[in-house]
């Protein structure tokens, strides 16, 4: 990255994000952005667990 010299680093999933940020703060990359993509666990599924739970029950 620091051939390169990028203006902007986008991370669209997990990994990328964490290792794509870290790396780009390192390489001192001026405009950082990460996006995490769908709800995760707790809103997945028919059960209620998690804190989605709690959430609906009101």
């Amino acid at each position: 990255m620091t051939k390169v010299k990028p203006d902007y680093v986008l991370g669209y999933t997990i990994k990328p994000v964490i290792y794509g940020s870290l790396a780009a703060k390192l390489a001192r990359v001026p405009h950082i952005f990460a996006l995490i993509t769908g709800l995760g666990y707790a809103f997945s599924g028919a059960e209620e667990v998690g804190y989605k739970s709690p959430i609906y029950k009101k």
